[in-house]
């Protein structure tokens, strides 16, 4: 066994002598980003997993690659769709401006927070496009997305034909020594 390197070693066990060669065109497809492409000294070509080792048909197409990470690999899968979306998603100034004023509302985060520093510096990371407006500016958002949502419930309330009960509780929060208003209908 010294004689022995340890591929040449490991090449013995497995009874393969794997050929690796160039592909002639371009893999395209991201599944490949997770298998090697392979041509075994008879000629038969396979796709392994870079994360479990599974062998695979790999001259035949990539459904029964992306098959395989879905069924093995879900977590993969969930990762590479998202930054395929990212990719080719559009940007929107509107909407993300929109989105950081719900943020703000659903959270409870203080309109301060789109003056702090590190908070402009992730959003830039993010997204460098992204104009993060003054604190007014966004108070003025805030204020439009109450008015929306008070013509819907003004708009749903008319349009009940039965009777509507609402409830109202008064609460405040030890930690934050804030106090909040329930409505439930």
């Amino acid at each position: 066994m010294d004689s022995l390197s340890t591929a040449e070693f490991e090449e013995s066990i497995s009874g393969t002598n794997e050929v690796r060669t160039c592909a002639r065109r371009k893999l395209t497809s991201t599944v490949w980003n997770s298998f090697e492409k392979i041509t075994k000294p008879n000629g038969k070509v396979v796709a392994i997993c870079n994360h479990c080792g599974s062998s695979f048909v790999g001259d035949s197409g990539t459904s029964n690659l992306k098959n395989h990470l879905k069924r093995k690999h879900k977590e993969l899968v969930g990762a590479s769709d998202s930054s395929l979306n990212a990719s080719t998603q559009e940007f929107s100034q509107e909407k993300s401006r929109r989105d950081l004023a719900i943020m703000l509302i659903k959270h409870n985060y203080p309109l301060s927070m789109v003056d702090h520093k590190y908070f402009r510096i992730y959003s830039h990371g993010l997204n460098p496009e992204f104009v993060i407006h003054s604190r007014n500016s966004i108070r003025s958002d805030i204020i439009s997305i109450y008015k929306e949502e008070k013509e819907k419930m003004y708009s749903f309330l008319e349009s009940v034909s039965s009777k509507v009960t609402l409830t109202t509780d008064i609460w405040t929060s030890d930690h934050q020594n804030l106090a909040y208003i329930y409505s439930c209908i």
